[in-house]
């Protein structure tokens, strides 16, 4: 009797070492793979410009005219525009050619001609033209500018704009002298303007 007993009590004593070795082996045997995925964002820059493209005409009538000039901040020769934009960019504008009369041949200096921007949209940006115009030339030359602070990628409603042209006011770094003074052959003068807008490189 005693030997049974001793055998069994080695039996169940067996029994709970292995059944705790096999628990343990378990937890010290947990088997993990990983693998890895690559995850890549574009940050693509989208920029575009909407620009009213009804033409602009300067009506020399009177000797007033003549003297000082037609149109500047406020006037009805307007062009409004916007920039749909997200990243920041700068509005340029510049003439095509010179003025060239109807003839074909005679020309009127494009420095005559002015320009002044107005935001409407409440984007902050440095205006060049804030307290005068600044003329056109064959080159382009900036109106609108990224401030280096303010970021002004937005929409095209807070990115919207207004330009406003005038000729023979002697604005800013226009013509100094009249267009009476000038004394300029009578007739029709034309050019064309390209307005650009441009991405700021940080």
């Amino acid at each position: 009797m005693r030997n049974l007993w001793y055998q069994k009590e080695i039996m169940i004593r067996l029994y709970i070492y292995i059944l705790v070795s096999f628990i343990s082996i378990s937890a010290m045997g947990q088997v993990e793979d990983a693998k890895t995925i690559t995850l890549t964002a574009n940050l693509n820059s989208t920029l575009i410009l909407s620009v009213d493209k009804h033409p602009i005409t300067f009506n020399f009538d009177s000797e007033d005219q003549y003297e000082k000039g037609i149109g500047g901040k406020k006037n009805e020769l307007t062009s409004s525009g916007s920039v749909l934009a997200t990243t920041n960019w700068k509005l340029s504008c510049k003439a095509t050619s010179q003025l060239i009369h109807e003839d074909g041949i005679t020309t009127l200096p494009l420095n005559n001609l002015g320009v002044r921007a107005e935001m409407t949209g409440d984007t902050p940006i440095r205006n060049l033209s804030q307290n005068s115009a600044i003329a056109l030339a064959l080159q382009e030359t900036t109106i609108l500018d990224y401030d280096g602070i303010h970021s002004n990628a937005n929409d095209d409603q807070s990115n919207a704009f207004k330009l406003y042209w005038e000729m023979g006011t002697k604005s800013g770094n226009m013509n100094k002298q009249s267009i009476m003074e000038q004394d300029l052959k009578k007739g029709s003068y034309s050019t064309q303007i390209e307005i650009i807008a441009t991405e700021v490189m940080q």
